[in-house]
């Protein structure tokens, strides 16, 4: 139970969440009380199901759309976090609200009252692992195949296919950094790169239940892009408004246009749109759109610390890593010292990498 609040207790995975008592009975409520279609529910558990791919976010599902066959899904649900009401249907409203007050006596007796406002996912979380175990023990050869290890949902899902008896599966949907591994009875680690590979087999993962999909070779020969017209400057929450600025500062200087596409959990999405507005930036969030879109419309991007570097491996895109922030987290996924990629800490650096690919 106590993993559930992983993702939260690291500060540089938690900085996203939104505390608050009242906003978590607000949200477990709104959840728990509405239904989704029966093809993207826990209804769709009653058919017989073999390897199953879960999704609960836009790049969870455009992971999985795209696993080669060695991953083994035969069918994919994509569930939404905000409409979970099959996971009641299934518990029941008795057995609902008492897994509920189980979970958070428990919460309360491990973490401490301040928890009281940190319940929403790991809350909805427990009882989508008690929904799942109800129905996975006693059905024959069930594959759970999930794509982050880290947040609470996908936990969740791991950990009932395992505590039930039956497979699970973890298929990387971006990079997984060396602070997020946990064996959490994973059977096999379909992973993107053999950085992360190795990676995993150090930290205890047995080597042949590791798949690198990736390969270092063809990782490390990204071609700089023919055009320099147009840039994507990826953000999350972890990036400094000072660090934004000065990076745009000198893309326009340098006659490139810059289109800033901030992620949806960030809190400053309004005020990163509103100040794209008042300098003639283009913007979006992520939520709008897949990021394989995103990247058919700039020549090039660059990111901090996000997931977003390595789908730009993955989809061949050249990316400029800059990281003006605690030299702690300093490449942070490894993707830098792996694979080659460019990167700047600070505005004179940056020029430095900008002019370079200007001038070869």
């Amino acid at each position: 139970m106590e993993d559930l609040f992983f993702e939260q207790d690291v500060e540089i995975l938690g900085i996203g969440y939104r505390h608050g008592l009242l906003r978590s009975f607000f949200v477990v409520g709104r959840s728990l009380c509405r239904v989704d279609h029966v093809t993207q529910s826990l209804d769709a558990f009653d058919q017989p199901l073999a390897g199953v791919g879960l999704a609960f976010f836009a790049n969870e599902l455009s992971a999985l759309q795209r696993a080669p066959p060695s991953v083994g899904i035969n069918k994919i649900l994509k569930l939404n976090p905000h409409k979970l009401g099959s996971v009641r249907r299934k518990l029941g409203a008795w057995g609902t609200l008492k897994e509920s007050v189980r979970f958070v006596r428990r919460a309360l007796s491990q973490k401490g009252i301040r928890y009281l406002g940190r319940l929403t996912y790991p809350l909805l979380a427990w009882l989508l692992y008690c929904a799942l175990c109800k129905l996975l023990v006693g059905k024959s050869r069930v594959t759970l195949i999930t794509t982050n290890m880290q947040h609470p949902l996908s936990i969740a899902c791991a950990r009932a296919a395992a505590d039930s008896g039956q497979t699970s599966v973890f298929f990387e949907h971006a990079t997984t950094p060396r602070i997020v591994f946990r064996d959490r009875g994973y059977a096999r680690y379909f992973v993107q790169f053999p950085y992360t590979r190795r990676m995993m087999i150090e930290l205890g993962a047995i080597p042949n239940t590791v798949f690198a999909l990736q390969g270092d070779v063809t990782l490390q020969k990204i071609e700089r892009p023919a055009s320099l017209t147009t840039v994507g400057i990826c953000v999350n929450d972890l990036d400094s408004m000072d660090a934004l600025v000065d990076l745009t500062d000198v893309l326009l200087n340098a006659g490139i246009k810059v289109v800033v596409r901030v992620h949806d959990a960030d809190r400053r999405v309004k005020s990163i749109a509103q100040w794209a507005s008042h300098r003639n930036l283009s913007y979006e969030s992520a939520k709008n759109s897949l990021i394989a879109t995103f990247f058919q419309r700039v020549d090039f991007i660059v990111a901090g610390n996000s997931n977003v570097l390595a789908d730009a491996l993955i989809y061949r895109k050249f990316a400029i890593y800059y990281w003006s922030g605690s030299p702690a987290i300093f490449d942070y996924y490894g993707l830098v010292a792996n694979y080659n990629l460019p990167y700047a800490t600070d505005k004179i650096g940056f020029k430095k990498v900008l002019n370079g690919l200007q001038y070869e």
